[in-house]
């Protein structure tokens, strides 16, 4: 065959596919049917609890999840009507139907959703919020024996001094209310913070802990650090002590030396609060979802001596908001004691929009976490 019938015959089955698939494309549209409010759920979902099913009613950007209440065996559905602003926000939300012990559950989650605000979005959205299927309450005794286990005790491994002069050593060797060998926790610590305030105030002390051992170190508080933090452990040298006690918690050991966490209010440590003296009523908020209503931030001063010593991380609080917007108290979850009492005078300078409920403002409890990097 010659070349330009080679090319002809080329060009018309070339052509004919082409046409082919024209009338393909044409016959049979590539269309995908809409989705569905529960297809863009599906997209978006949170880790909803047991029994329980959402339909947000809009897209979704993010949202909490929805649990049963504790305790709470009764089901049925809430409906909750959302107020939104231009960025899809929840401002407000109230109960439009749905029983009473589930009502809580659901407008406490509702009111940190944010929705998406593409294609538009009406002033209100209803959610709807199926508890279907309360979850089996677990014992109490089994309860107990799960935290039990969870709970390890810790042993002195040994004792160490720095810096101190050998009178000092004598008197820290003989004084001392704990031996090597002996049980470990809050009580001990308790016992050696008197007792070196009783030898001199000038001592302090830092635990570094590989379980089940805990090594102490006694040394002289660094120049410039006076007085410790209010409640919390006089411990930790400049730059650190490895493994020492964060929060109270011997190197994160569940269950250890909750009594002494380092604190910067009166109140306890454990995420609760007092009661609000006017039954106001709280919800908690997720500390991403909280910062976007923060409407005054005091940056931290990075303390000196902290920066001298080339210390660095995230100081963690956790915030109880007022129904002004005001912190009214603030408890600490980690951080090093040289970061703390910056972190802490800044954070009790914020200001937060009011988070209102059924139209009503409430208390807030939130996390917050104050970043220290050497490049500030």
């Amino acid at each position: 065959m010659s070349k330009p019938r080679t090319f002809l015959s080329f060009t018309t089955v070339c052509s004919a596919a082409f046409v082919a698939a024209r009338l393909a494309v044409w016959m049979f549209p590539m269309q995908a049917p809409a989705q569905s409010p529960r297809a863009v759920e599906r997209v978006s979902a949170a880790a909803d609890g047991p029994g329980v099913a959402v339909e947000p009613g809009a897209k979704i950007l993010h949202r909490s999840p929805v649990f049963f209440p504790t305790g709470v065996t009764a089901s049925g559905t809430v409906i909750v009507e959302s107020s939104v602003n231009a960025k899809g926000e929840v401002t407000d939300a109230h109960v439009i139907s749905g029983p009473d012990e589930l009502r809580n559950a659901a407008l406490s989650s509702v009111l940190s959703w944010h929705f998406s605000p593409d294609g538009g979005l009406p002033p209100t959205v209803q959610s709807i919020i199926r508890f279907e299927t309360a979850p089996n309450p677990t014992p109490v005794a089994a309860v107990g024996a799960t935290q039990a286990a969870a709970r390890t005790t810790l042993y002195l491994k040994s004792v160490e001094t720095a810096g101190l002069s050998e009178e000092l050593v004598e008197k820290v060797r003989t004084s001392l209310p704990v031996k090597v060998g002996d049980a470990f926790g809050n009580d001990q610590i308790a016992q050696v913070r008197a007792a070196l305030k009783e030898i001199d105030g000038h001592l302090m002390f830092g635990i570094k802990t590989s379980p089940p051992d805990a090594m102490l170190r006694i040394m002289l508080r660094p120049s410039g650090v006076t007085g410790g933090i209010a409640g919390g452990v006089i411990g930790g040298t400049v730059g650190g002590v490895s493994g020492g006690v964060i929060s109270g918690i011997i190197a994160g050991v569940p269950g250890a030396l909750t009594e002494e966490r380092t604190s910067v209010s009166p109140t306890t440590t454990n995420g609760e609060f007092p009661p609000s003296e006017n039954a106001v009523q709280r919800v908690r908020v997720g500390g991403n979802v909280q910062s976007m209503n923060l409407t005054r931030k005091v940056t931290p001063i990075y303390p000196p001596l902290a920066k001298q010593a080339r210390i660095q991380g995230v100081v963690r609080f956790t915030a109880l908001i007022g129904t002004d917007g005001s912190v009214i108290n603030l408890q600490l979850v980690e951080g090093h004691p040289l970061l703390v009492p910056s972190a802490q005078e800044a954070v009790q300078q914020w200001q937060y929009k009011p988070t209102l409920l059924n139209g009503n403002a409430v208390e807030v409890i939130t996390q917050i976490d104050v970043n220290y990097t050497l490049s500030q």
